[in-house]
């Protein structure tokens, strides 16, 4: 609206003046009437640090490493329990490899910085499908919100890998045990085994 009006006073008064009585910044003007040539976004440095073809490759495959194992099992609560395991052996073997991307992952201020990025959407999607199609099929207790508990199963899973930067003695075995338990507890059909 101040900018039509700006165009309308611009050729009897000039933009400055004009701008000046409606209280508009003349940089603004002519920004808007020649806006500047679009630039091909600069070229990116590779991190020092950065993975190698090779390792991204191998980074990408990860959740295929996975899948036999869990597609191996055939009720819903075994099934789970394999997800949990396969998540947690494959940090347990790949243990420097989690710890560096821990440190790559955090902010100079210690915040995470992938937080909520495509692949851990991507997860908790998978895994509420997953969750719900065994509820429907009656091996899951019908109460739970799949939603909210693919979150709770991938948080678990998730915190594992900045304790295995911060404790060397670390026992992953036993964690992903206990965490199997905790869900298969949670998500069991009352009066199953």
């Amino acid at each position: 609206m101040i900018e039509r009006t700006v165009e309308e006073l611009t050729p009897i008064i000039g933009t400055r003046p004009a701008c000046r009585a409606l209280g508009a910044s003349p940089a603004t003007i002519y920004r808007r009437r020649r806006p500047p040539e679009p630039k091909a976004p600069k070229p990116r440095p590779a991190a020092a640090r950065a993975l190698t073809g090779p390792e991204r490759q191998q980074v990408r495959r990860t959740p295929d490493m996975q899948r036999p194992r869990i597609l191996a099992e055939s009720t819903g609560p075994a099934m789970l329990r394999a997800y949990i395991a396969s998540n947690l052996a494959f940090m347990r073997d790949h243990r420097n490899n989690v710890i560096a991307m821990v440190e790559i992952a955090r902010s100079a201020e210690g915040r995470r910085i992938f937080y909520g990025d495509t692949d851990v959407v991507d997860a908790v999607r998978a895994l509420e499908h997953l969750l719900s199609g065994f509820q429907t099929a009656g091996q899951f207790r019908p109460d739970f919100d799949p939603n909210v508990m693919a979150i709770a199963i991938r948080a678990a899973i998730e915190a594992v890998s900045p304790r295995l930067a911060l404790d060397p003695e670390f026992d992953i075995d036993n964690h992903a045990s206990e965490i199997a338990t905790v869900f298969d507890l949670a998500t069991r059909v009352e009066g199953g085994p």
